[in-house]
């Protein structure tokens, strides 16, 4: 009796918990609740040693608010268009909530929702005024290869409007509460789809992306095995520890920082995803971020090109010396990308023909995982 009645308590807990929940949802402003709680709960578990039966116990807690907010989130959210005609309330909680890119004024939210550029957020009927996932695209006649030319760019001119080719993603946003819930890989979707109806003459669906992770990893991994470090005294010097501590754009460090940063995106791996996956949690100080690393690689993009120089924000320089990377979706194969990552965490690839950093991953022996590459 007693031991049937202990094994059942965990049930009942959930039970309990599944039925708090959904009534706290019911109440208006429940949804953000739910989400500000489970923000706070992954913030302490951050804190925790995964080992501990606090964690265990939290874990279980987080998996019933995940569920809850999958079960209330997909399939009932709706995608809206940001102007300058979107009511006050919802520009300023975009402005504060925007965590890639910092908007710094009005002037500079302005020119993010200009005539080349559109901003689409994720709304629930329940809180019609809380963007849940946000994202920011520039119209451009080419490919960027750095942020600065995306925000810093003149208005263009009406002549230029039909000479858009590529929708570049630039920034995405969705709140801490909502890791792991999926909303991105649905607002992508729904994006182009959106894009594809208002300019039929693009063609081109990417993104030009951080790295936010890349300096921390080889700065505390990396460096740790012997071939990087062989590779780092080749190419930049015997002081090679050091120099990259004081990084500050040198050019010489250019070729070997590239070199590894593709084996970062490329080969760095935890089980079968890419080291830096979306599913992680935010750092606290940054709390509304998304890791990128996996995120589009999983949604079925192609790594396209890395770019030296891309931020040279404070920023930029201190997460990943500069680097910026394009994500391509070629929509051809995006199923079949998606598919392959999942599965087999096989890497696409479409890096044009006169760069080579992605590309020589391909068969690499000391790293037999399987790419495909698609030619430009």
């Amino acid at each position: 009796m007693h031991a049937h009645s202990a094994k059942d308590l965990p049930e009942a807990y959930d039970v309990f918990h599944h039925t708090m929940f959904n009534h706290i949802y019911e109440i208006a402003g429940g949804l953000k609740f739910l989400i500000n709680a489970r923000t706070d709960l992954l913030t302490l578990m951050n804190s925790l040693d995964k080992n501990t039966d606090a964690y265990s116990a939290l874990y279980s807690l987080e998996t019933i608010f995940k569920r809850i907010l999958k079960d209330k989130l997909v399939g009932h959210v709706q995608l809206e268009r940001i102007t300058l005609k979107t009511c006050h309330e919802i520009l300023n909680k975009i402005s504060c909530y925007e965590a890639v890119h910092s908007i710094r004024d009005i002037r500079d939210m302005h020119r993010r929702l200009g005539p080349d550029r559109r901003v689409y957020a994720l709304f629930h009927p329940h809180a019609m005024k809380e963007p849940l996932a946000f994202i920011q695209v520039a119209l451009v006649s080419a490919m960027s290869s750095s942020i600065h030319s995306i925000l810093e760019e003149a208005l263009p001119t009406k002549d230029c409007i039909n000479g858009f080719r590529c929708a570049i993603c630039y920034s995405i946003t969705t709140q801490q509460g909502l890791g792991g819930i999926d909303l991105g890989h649905r607002l992508i979707e729904w994006v182009v789809k959106e894009l594809k109806a208002e300019f039929s003459q693009i063609d081109t669906f990417a993104t030009l992306s951080p790295i936010p992770r890349f300096r921390h990893w080889l700065m505390n991994y990396g460096i740790q095995q012997p071939e990087i470090q062989q590779q780092l005294h080749k190419a930049i010097a015997i002081d090679w520890e050091e120099r990259l501590n004081t990084f500050n754009g040198e050019e010489d460090m250019k070729q070997a920082l590239l070199q590894l940063c593709a084996r970062y995106i490329l080969v760095e791996k935890q089980g079968t995803s890419a080291w830096d996956p979306v599913g992680k949690y935010r750092e606290q100080k940054n709390p509304c971020s998304l890791l990128l690393a996996n995120f589009h690689l999983r949604n079925g993009a192609c790594a396209h090109q890395l770019h030296w120089k891309a931020d040279t924000s404070a920023k930029g320089m201190k997460e990943s010396f500069g680097i910026m990377i394009n994500y391509n979706y070629l929509l051809d194969h995006v199923e079949s990308n998606h598919h392959n990552y999942i599965s087999h965490g096989s890497v696409s690839i479409s890096e044009p023909s006169d760069q080579h950093y992605l590309s020589e991953w391909i068969g690499h022996t000391l790293h037999p995982v399987h790419y495909n590459k698609y030619l430009e």
